[in-house]
């Protein structure tokens, strides 16, 4: 069984720029903890809550003006990277166990994919999203916004990616 210490690897390989991310393990929330592995390569993160709006930890702030304080295990985020080179993001913790709850507002919400299976991409079709969600959007280096929409038969949720799903419902969708 995983234990408090294992450890995952997140690559950053595309230079410096956005990662859109999320943490697979539970464990601190802390923002300065999670990333700790990779201080100095990063200077912003950003999340989005379908509740509370945009919320931003910035390396040029004093603590009291940080809006982000905990990076949920749930949630995607954007990580800024300001280092060209090859980085490894790693995190440490427990891993997931199946059958966690990710509540999605109305709307847009920013969401990571926390599943136990920590070897393979689950289609997203396949992924137990609720009926209420209309569109996945996934990280895309080429495309405009970094953005593209997902295609629900033959794309795949990803371990340590973050993701934009558009609910029409407020509902819990509870990750496999």
């Amino acid at each position: 069984p995983p234990t408090p210490d294992d450890t995952w690897d997140i690559p950053m390989d595309q230079g410096a720029g956005g990662y859109f991310i999320s943490t697979q393990f539970a464990g601190s929330t802390d923002p300065s903890v999670i990333l700790s592995d990779f201080a100095g390569f990063y200077d912003r993160i950003i999340a989005y809550d379908a509740a509370s709006g945009w919320e931003v930890w910035s390396a040029s702030k004093p603590a009291h003006m940080q809006t982000l304080t905990n990076l949920d295990n749930k949630n995607g985020f954007w990580l800024h990277v300001t280092n060209d080179d090859d980085q490894v993001l790693t995190v440490t913790g427990s891993p997931f166990v199946t059958g966690v709850t990710v509540p999605l507002g109305i709307g847009w919400n920013m969401v990571g994919f926390p599943a136990e299976d920590v070897d393979d991409g689950t289609v997203m079709s396949a992924a137990g999203l609720p009926a209420g969600v209309t569109e996945v959007r996934v990280f895309d280096a080429s495309a405009p916004f970094l953005l593209r929409t997902a295609y629900l038969d033959d794309d795949t949720f990803d371990l340590g990616a973050g993701y934009w799903v558009y609910s029409t419902d407020g509902v819990d969708w509870v990750a496999p």
